[in-house]
């Protein structure tokens, strides 16, 4: 073999080595987020952070608990890691919160309700690790049964306050002919609706108007009703829709552009980047996640609070409003009834097992559909 031949089979032999070794750290290390501080020296990372299967780029639960865990760890100066499942199918997740335990994280921030059930499961089988479970709480598949075990802290945003925020500033705005797109199997959906009935109805007196609110059950039907839904209600008068998640607002706002005058407010995280959405009632996740990220790391029993409450007392719930479409929104209104709100001044009724009658609505008018009414 001449030296030419000899030098390109070792240059092969050299790559083909590198390309191994490059394997091998992946396998070992993983694929870091952005933004997250990786020490590959080290065998433990203390803290982590369990998405579903959206990630952190989600502009929700998953983005904005991340951003909090990522606040308190840079000032810190303490290494994390992003855990991201496949698909969001609770084997997957569990099978992904089994690979955090392996290397040692010792707490770990589920950035979504769609853990419930792998906090449920997960929170006996290690018992000695820490879990925080952002806005709900560990339940069964079914949602019936709900445990909270001591190694687990539930920070649970009040969705009733969510949805009256949105009702009344709503109101407030100028809307009264308005619709709730909601999923009656859903907890939060249901809070939400009951919230902005309420809402609709305080602003309603204060301002001595009459509003309609069509409120309809999407629960059983494909992905794409909501869209056909949106464009029959914005054709008929309807002004404004609020809707209870982001790809609900997604499909909502596709048919709103069309129609002048057609907006949408959404509850839950904050979506004025769509051309067509007046405001947003946010939760201010990133606090909740850094404060408590901050609690466990500075030595603090996580144990004495296994649920903890987010609302107007703690400004944790608010809404947001795009100034660009309510240009009349009425800031000095909306102060006043926030601060009554925090203060306690104002009671809902969030058991959702009453009916709409028993709210004993006198300025709103609610009209009812099911999946199978026109």
């Amino acid at each position: 073999m001449d030296k030419r031949h000899k030098f390109i089979t070792g240059l092969c032999i050299s790559i083909l080595m590198l390309i191994v070794v490059i394997v091998i750290c992946v396998q070992m290390y993983g694929t870091a987020t952005p933004g997250n501080k990786q020490h590959p020296s080290e065998s433990n990372i203390d803290i982590a952070l369990l998405t579903d299967s959206e990630g952190v780029e989600d502009s929700s639960y998953n983005q904005y608990s991340y951003e909090g865990l990522k606040k308190y760890c840079k000032e810190s100066d303490v290494a994390y890691k992003v855990f991201t499942p496949k698909t969001s199918e609770n084997e997957e997740c569990l099978s992904t919160v089994d690979d955090a335990v392996k290397m040692g994280v010792k707490l770990i921030v589920c950035s979504s309700p769609n853990l419930s059930e792998t906090v449920y499961q997960a929170q006996d089988r290690y018992s000695d690790v820490s879990f925080i479970l952002v806005d709900c709480m560990p339940s069964s598949s079914d949602g019936y049964i709900t445990k909270v075990t001591p190694n687990v802290t539930s920070l649970v945003f009040d969705d009733d306050e969510s949805g009256f925020i949105a009702g009344y500033s709503a109101v407030i705005s100028g809307y009264r002919e308005m619709a709730v797109l909601y999923d009656a199997e859903n907890t939060t959906d249901v809070h939400y609706y009951y919230g902005f009935v309420q809402g609709a109805e305080y602003a309603a007196l204060e301002i001595n108007e009459n509003v309609n609110i069509k409120a309809r059950d999407i629960s059983t039907e494909d992905e794409k009703y909501p869209m056909r839904i949106a464009r029959r209600y914005y054709s008929k008068g309807t002004q404004l829709i609020m809707t209870c998640n982001q790809s609900v607002c997604r499909l909502v706002n596709s048919q709103a552009k069309k129609y002048e005058g057609a907006v949408v407010i959404n509850a839950g995280c904050n979506l004025n980047k769509y051309k067509a959405v007046a405001g947003s009632v946010v939760k201010n996740i990133e606090e909740a996640v850094y404060s408590y990220v901050k609690t466990y790391s500075e030595g603090d029993d996580l144990e004495s609070e296994d649920v903890v409450t987010f609302n107007a007392t703690n400004n944790a719930v608010c809404f947001e409003p795009n100034e660009t479409i309510l240009t009349n929104f009425d800031t000095e209104k909306y102060e006043k009834m926030y601060k009554r709100l925090a203060r306690g001044k104002i009671m809902l009724i969030s058991d959702t097992t009453v009916t709409i009658e028993d709210l004993e609505l006198t300025n709103v008018t609610v009209k009812e559909f099911n999946h199978t009414e026109s």
